[in-house]
């Protein structure tokens, strides 16, 4: 008998490398800066399939810079994002802001999520006219 096959026996597990999906994380370390820092954006893949590293860090600075305090709406516009961009998989999204972090920008007329809402609202019923 196989040490795999013995091991599956007696624990009753499947091994990570017998699994189809690995349980088995990718872990990096990244050397933090609390001056720099401004936010950690954690997400599954269902999110990484339709949106880059960059665009979705990009998406969220615009998201802050609009004015945007509530990180619950903040996480809702990245999913409305990805399932606009047809994201058929499983999608969770956390943002951690850093102290670093400002909300909003001096002359900049954005309301946040809630006014992107309002805008993509109009321009589907402005398509569907």
């Amino acid at each position: 008998m196989t040490r795999r096959m013995k091991r599956r026996d007696s624990n009753s597990m499947i091994l990570p490398e017998d699994q189809k999906v690995s349980p088995v994380p990718d872990i990096i370390v990244q050397n933090r800066s609390r001056e720099h820092d401004e936010f950690i954006i954690l997400a599954c893949d269902g999110i990484w399939d339709v949106v880059s590293n960059h665009d979705c860090v990009a998406l969220v600075a615009e998201i802050f810079r609009e004015g945007e305090a509530d990180l619950g709406l903040l996480c809702e516009e990245i999913l409305d994002t990805c399932l606009l961009r047809s994201s058929k998989d499983n999608m969770t999204a956390l943002v951690l802001k850093m102290p670093a972090q400002t909300i909003g920008a001096e002359g900049y007329e954005g309301k946040g999520v809630m006014e992107r809402r309002r805008l993509r609202e109009a321009a589907i019923a402005d398509e569907n006219c």
